[in-house]
């Protein structure tokens, strides 16, 4: 195939909308044979099949039912023979103005220079322009032009970069093609973080319009934003002003480790928090996996995984192995060999990377409660967890802290009357107990324990129980075995469910195959089949079946001595099940129970909560790959629009729930749809229709940020760009004093932020704060906040200091002020020759806790420092450092600093 600039044939283009007209007669002049005179005849009709649009509205394909000639008719150029309405103008353009034409396999293809718009494009074809593939004149009549309804174009962006040459070529890739607009200089357009490229440097666009390619006479020096005006294109569909990206030139895994996250105890996630993400830098998914070593307890680790790659605002790419069974608990870490990753910006590993470990496996699982009695006469309440325990509080650093984290309630009557631990009770950690001795009589008939959340801690592994444990009602002095509380199928009929009044476990050297028996529609019973199983949760004994009991009745019978409770109290007594039926089957698919968000402007975003009926799982699986994102839809319009996801949203499966983190926020009432075929129950049921949802925002109206004594205070919020410009009122109230205006000289807003001035507030008061804004729900502050220096944002230790052959490791423990509101700030090191600082290294950008560092490859280490700040606007300067948060203190003081903040 090939193509003429004016005429010619070409390939046929994607169809996509689709008319169909009828066009009337007209005269036509056939050329005889050579020599002779010309002949009138009367020209045919021809009527349109469909027009198609492709190549974002900027091709239209027109095919008729009658085939055209592959060959323009009279050796007419169509340039002058097709006419143009867009939607909006106010007459007819020639083709020839506007773009170029080919004929293919008898369709007619137009190539236009700018995309059509709106639903009102007329095309029409002059007379005496086409001829069938006989040469025989067709007409088309100007009268019935040809309507063409463009749909509505995304606007485009900067989708992703790369970098080869070593930062001199830059590569940014966009969502759409674009075209240059005349006598404009793309590289004018073009800035960095650093300011206007050097007059050495180039910019061009790539003949497809998909790529702006950026060459720089010296490459970039390090990672730096790079911004073009979209007013360099013709495209009406650009955002206004500038399309951004950053390019990042920090390898993946060059500073520290990959991180290792254990995801639902099934799934670990790899991800590097200093490179912006990592990508897969092989031929596909299949390569990768074959090229990734897995390692348990430092073991080669066998386990099936699929592997999928997954995109989060916080950390970029990353990856999740996705394991076909739950993984059993130990130490796992990966190995990557050289050249497999590459970072967000195109730049691969020149050496095998190896993880950090990461423990996977549950927190301590409680399993029960029991009451006893010492020598003394003293009762003792023991709570048992699957293994051994120990606390985050010692009395040295947090004196009476552990017996402020545990309470109990006495039944007397029918009240439950609630205590704080004494003087004289104890509490002690014993293997895999949690031991209270109480010091006094105990004047109730039953209690009950309860311990706070991040109380109790597996000491070996470091993971906190972030739940409260509540005990159940104990009986105070009372010894009994279970009891017996009925029997029930569940599970689609795959399982059947003991009931007890307590946790229950199998008594000692019991053959639980042998001890329970089973028959079907009165015949004799028989022992468990060697493919069913028995397990214990809590109070329940749950059999469970490969293939589901289909029969009308069942007996079960449990012997007596097969189970005991957790004190070893065993039950003594035969049970006997007889005519327990199966249960209907569940062939309901899954349904929206409720909306629920929450705003966190620290983190930028909405999280939103879709909670389902019952568990769900994810039915867009194609090939290891999730397409879940592509079938949710938000509204912010009362239901009017809805809206696919953008880039930087994510979605994820959690039980009954859909958590999607939404980066536009919401703010008000709000919808979410779950299009049809996107999540079926474990059951297999799918919904097969479209779920919408109405949900109120909650929370989101707070005023976020820190207040100053020391310096200005600044409070944002999510809403739309119009919020700031609306703000006419700033209410303050100061502890309990009445609630006063500020004046305006007191305060401004910039960009939808609410700056107060240094001065209004003071140190050890608290307050609150309103903004009033025209059209918009009153902003406020959750509750009122504490005034603080600036400088106690943070805590941190001075930097520790390790000089290698080959440059300097600095360290530093960093805690955000629990009295804080606002952890997003930059962690930077200063690295300094004398008094001079020479390089900065910004190491994290969202702070809680943790320990920090950074990298200097320097010649004679001990010619220099490091200083280390914690900064609320990092410009990446050596010379400027901003505003510093963090006061620096010992390490004795940060640990009790942090001991308190886990309190």
């Amino acid at each position: 195939m090939w193509q003429f600039k004016h005429k010619g044939v070409g390939k046929l283009l994607a169809l996509a909308l689709a008319v169909s007209l009828t066009f009337g007669s007209g005269a036509f002049l056939q050329p005889s044979s050579a020599g002779a005179e010309p002949v009138s005849v009367v020209p045919g009709t021809v009527e349109v099949d469909k027009a198609a649009l492709s190549n974002n509205n900027r091709d239209v394909t027109i095919s008729f039912k009658t085939s055209l000639s592959d060959s323009a008719y009279l050796d007419k150029d169509l340039l002058e023979g097709i006419e143009i309405k867009r939607t909006g103008e106010g007459h007819y353009n020639w083709l020839s103005s506007q773009g170029i034409y080919e004929l293919d396999d008898g369709k007619l293809i137009l190539h236009l220079n700018n995309p059509l718009t709106g639903n009102a494009n007329l095309i029409r074809i002059a007379i005496d322009y086409l001829a069938d593939p006989s040469g025989n004149p067709l007409s088309l009549s100007s009268a019935n032009p040809i309507v063409v309804s463009a749909p509505e174009l995304n606007d485009y962006y900067i989708v992703s970069n790369s970098v080869i040459d070593g930062g001199r070529t830059i590569t940014l890739h966009l969502s759409q093609p674009v075209a240059l607009r005349d006598s404009v200089n793309l590289k004018n357009a073009i800035t960095t973080s650093d300011g206007p490229l050097a007059s050495e440097d180039t910019a061009e666009l790539s003949a497809s319009g998909m790529q702006v390619i950026i060459h720089l006479d010296k490459p970039l020096p390090s990672s730096k934003s790079i911004n073009v005006n979209s007013s360099a294109f013709q495209s009406p569909h650009g955002p206004v002003g500038s399309l951004s990206t950053y390019v990042n030139l920090i390898k993946v895994g060059e500073r520290r480790s990959l991180y290792v996250f254990p995801e639902q105890e099934r799934d670990l996630d790899i991800i590097d928090l200093d490179s912006a993400g990592i990508y897969n830098n092989l031929a596909d998914l299949d390569a990768l996996k074959a090229a990734i070593t897995v390692y348990k307890d430092e073991v080669v680790f066998d386990g099936d995984f699929e592997i999928v790659s997954l995109f989060s605002s916080y950390d970029g790419g990353y990856f999740r192995l996705k394991f076909a069974s739950e993984l059993p608990s130990g130490y796992y870490r990966l190995a990557f060999p050289a050249n497999s990753l590459k970072n967000i910006s195109g730049i691969g590993t020149t050496k095998e990377l190896l993880t950090g470990r990461s423990f996977v496996g549950p927190a301590p699982q409680y399993q029960g409660a029991e009451v006893s009695h010492n020598f003394s006469g003293q009762t003792v309440a023991s709570l048992f967890f699957d293994r051994l325990i120990d606390t985050l509080y010692s009395e040295e650093n947090t004196p009476g802290a552990l017996k402020r984290s545990i309470t109990y309630s006495l039944k007397a009557g029918d009240d439950w009357i609630p205590h704080n631990l004494g003087a004289e009770d104890s509490v002690v950690f014993e293997d895999n107990k949690l031991v209270v001795t109480f010091g006094k009589k105990l004047n109730g008939t039953s209690i009950k324990i309860k311990v706070d959340p991040r109380t109790i801690i597996d000491p070996w592994n470091s993971i906190v129980i972030d739940e409260t444990i509540e005990t159940a009602a104990l009986a105070i002095g009372s010894n009994v075995s279970p009891t017996y509380g009925g029997a029930e199928f569940d599970n689609n009929n795959h399982d059947v469910i003991f009931k007890f009044d307590k946790h229950v476990q199998p008594a000692p050297n019991v053959d639980l195959h042998r001890a329970i028996t089973y028959g079907a529609n009165d015949n004799a019973l028989a022992a468990l089949d060697s493919d069913a199983t028995v397990s214990f949760k809590n109070n329940k004994v749950i059999l469970h079946f490969p293939n589901a009991l289909i029969e009308n009745h069942y007996e079960f019978s449990i012997a007596a001595g097969t189970l005991a409770d957790l004190s070893g109290n065993v039950l003594d007594e035969e049970i006997t099940v007889t005519e327990l039926k199966p249960t209907d089957l569940d062939l309901a698919p899954p349904e929206i129970a409720k909306l629920e968000a929450s705003s966190d402007l620290e983190l930028g975003k909405s999280v939103i909560n879709i909670t389902f009926n019952e568990t769900i799982v994810d039915h867009t699986v194609i090939n290891g790959v999730s397409h879940l994102k592509d079938y949710i839809e938000v509204s912010r319009d009362g239901g009017n629009t809805f809206s696919g996801l953008g880039a930087n949203d994510s979605v994820r499966i959690e039980g009954n729930y859909i958590v999607l983190s939404y980066g536009a926020g919401v703010d008000s009432d709000y919808r979410v749809k779950v299009k049809a075929n996107a999540v079926k129950d474990l059951f297999g049921n799918v919904a097969t229709e479209d779920l919408t949802a109405e949900g109120l925002a909650e929370g989101n109206h707070h005023l976020q940020g820190n207040i100053y004594t020391d310096a200005d205070t600044v409070l944002t919020t999510f809403s739309d760009s119009q919020w700031g410009s609306n703000v006419y009122r700033v209410l303050i109230k100061k502890g309990n004093e009445a609630t006063s205006p500020l004046s305006k000289d007191r305060y401004e807003v910039v960009n939808n932020t609410v700056v107060i001035k240094q001065g209004v507030f003071s140190e050890g008061e608290r307050y609150s704060i309103q903004v009033y804004s025209y059209g918009y729900e009153n902003r406020k502050t959750d509750g009122s906040y504490g005034a603080i220096s600036h400088h106690e944002t943070y805590y941190m230790t001075t930097p520790s200091v390790l000089s290698t052959s080959g440059g300097i490791i600095a360290t530093a423990n960093v805690l955000a002020n629990p009295n804080a509101r606002n952890n997003r700030a930059t962690v930077v090191f200063q690295l300094m020759k004398g008094n001079l600082p020479v390089a900065n290294t910004a190491v994290y950008t969202y702070v809680y806790a943790g320990i920090v560092s950074a990298y200097f490859n320097v010649n004679n280490p001990s010619d220099y420092t490091v200083k280390a700040f914690v900064l609320d606007d990092y410009k990446g300067t050596v010379d400027s450092v901003g505003l510093n948060l963090a006061t620096v203190v010992s390490e004795e003081e940060f640990d009790f600093l942090y001991l308190s903040s886990r309190r």
